[in-house]
């Protein structure tokens, strides 16, 4: 790199590219000129007196298996002998060192995602800059992994409603009022990223029952323990077969579906298995510990639940429903049936007597129920017959 006068007196520094490129570096702006096409491109404002700043190609497309990221920092009296470093978060665990009059960095198969690339340069006194920059910057994904790609697979192919949201914080209202069956996160997101999110929605008792599965380009047992602290059901790294996607997505909503199909078809189930998360775990047990207490009240209704539950009516009877597949007064029959099957099992008490003492007020009722919800009536669990 050369030293000059521009016009007017302005100091300039100039240097050769290895593609033949000749960059002209002022106080002002930072210019490249290509004599092969006679083609200049400026950069206002890249270059700083006190600090290090960046050309950061920020949308590298997918077909390109790397990309340079240059830099540059004003030092006339030596320009080559400024220094720099960079780091690439999620990539690099330390400093990077760039070589002896070198100002770029280069990252191969970079997987899609986006990236915060910080950079800080060192002058001839050898004082590091105090305060390094930072840079976004984003692979773009191949065109079946993107968002648009893979929802519109889900809608037609799986006949998923599906509602799309274009960050953290758009999902999450979005969560909060439609309760979803399932969701799919990116970690990376902008405003929330897909830690945050999945902790804010297994936080809160309106969301906590929603399985979310995240996808990340980050592999690593840390990336996988970090994905599951924070109460993630699934993890599926990229890029992916949206194939896997479409099994993960089955299998656990299957899986729910069965849970809830044990609870009240099982006696001897319990409720709180169908939970899978603490704060869902300590509802039910809550839930179940107040209806226990309570059956012979004739007062137990939706309202007298979610008033002890502290929870608004339909606030109580969505959550119990998505989370059991009951609605609260069938959750509480089933709660009173299952306390039945013990009495039955373990007492001598007739069947009248289990019924009333279960909070039924008619035992021919109770009976019906009973073969209903259990496929076998209260005599035959009595003599130690179930079949149906």
């Amino acid at each position: 790199m050369g030293l000059g006068q521009g016009s007017g007196g302005t100091p300039v520094a100039l240097g050769l590219d290895d593609d033949g490129s000749v960059w002209v570096v002022t106080h002002r702006a930072l210019t490249e000129y290509d004599p092969a096409t006679g083609r200049m491109v400026n950069y206002s404002d890249a270059v700083s007196d006190d600090g290090v700043n960046a050309l950061v190609e920020t949308a590298l497309s997918v077909d390109r298996r790397g990309g340079g990221h240059y830099f540059s920092t004003l030092d006339i009296g030596s320009p080559g002998k400024v220094r720099y470093q960079f780091l690439m978060k999620g990539v690099d665990c330390d400093w990077q060192n760039v070589g002896e009059f070198a100002n770029s960095a280069f990252f191969n198969m970079l997987p899609a995602g986006t990236y915060d690339l910080e950079l800080r340069a060192c002058g001839p006194d050898g004082q590091w800059t105090p305060e390094s920059v930072s840079y976004e910057v984003v692979k773009r994904p191949w065109w079946y992994q993107t968002w648009w790609a893979i929802t519109a697979y889900m809608a037609a192919a799986l006949l998923y409603c599906v509602t799309v949201a274009h960050d953290g914080e758009e999902g999450l209202e979005a969560a909060s009022g439609q309760l979803p069956d399932i969701i799919v996160a990116d970690v990376m997101m902008p405003r929330l990223d897909g830690l945050e999110l999945t902790r804010r929605l297994k936080e809160n008792i309106d969301t906590s029952h929603i399985p979310i599965i995240l996808l990340t380009a980050r592999n690593s047992p840390d990336d996988r323990v970090e994905c599951y602290r924070a109460g993630a059901n699934g993890y599926i790294s990229k890029p992916f077969e949206t194939k896997v996607l479409e099994a993960r997505i089955d299998n656990i909503i299957s899986s729910r579906r069965k849970e809830r199909e044990t609870l009240h078809r099982q006696p001897d189930s319990n409720p709180v298995e169908v939970a899978s998360s603490p704060l869902d775990k300590e509802f039910i047990g809550k839930l179940v510990g107040l209806v226990s207490r309570n059956l012979l009240d004739s007062d137990v209704d939706m309202d007298f639940v979610a008033e002890k539950m502290a929870m608004s009516r339909s606030s109580f009877y969505r959550k119990v429903k998505t989370l059991t597949g009951l609605s609260p007064m069938e959750f509480v029959k089933n709660v009173k049936l299952k306390h039945a099957y013990e009495l039955l099992r373990t007492t001598d008490m007739s069947v009248a007597e289990v019924a009333y003492s279960s909070g039924f007020n008619n035992p021919k009722y109770f009976t019906m129920c009973f073969k209903a919800e259990f496929g076998t009536t209260p005599r035959q669990v009595r003599g130690g017959r179930t079949e149906k």
